[in-house]
């Protein structure tokens, strides 16, 4: 009996024990990216600045100081805009499952951006 128990247990240690395992870690298959919107001339926080996230439906409105969103690991496109300054759009940047990246934007206002 007691054989029969360990070997049971023990098959269900070689199977089970690693799909669990899989599961748990594909439910969280998640990194973050994090940063800050910034002003060229003076280096302060851009309060309402947007971030957009290609691809994903919602986007930061700025009414925090720090972007941080919980992103599906892939690759995006990220764009961050502001009225009266010009938008900056940043390729390829890749969110690793379990990682933060950190991607700060300085945007200048429009009438220095030419000069």
């Amino acid at each position: 009996m007691i054989r029969k128990f360990a070997l049971a247990s023990l098959c269900f240690l070689l199977t089970g024990l690693p799909v669990f395992t899989t599961l748990a870690l594909a439910q969280d298959a998640k990194g973050t990216l994090t940063g800050f919107i910034g002003d060229a001339r003076s280096g302060d926080f851009i309060r309402g600045a947007s971030v957009e996230i290609v691809g994903v439906q919602d986007r930061h409105d700025g009414s925090r100081r720090r972007l941080q969103r919980r992103l599906p690991a892939g690759t995006y496109s990220v764009r961050f805009t502001f009225d009266g300054y010009t938008s900056q759009t940043r390729e390829g940047i890749e969110i690793v499952a379990g990682d933060t990246i950190q991607l700060d934007a300085v945007l200048s206002p429009l009438d220095t951006a030419s000069k």
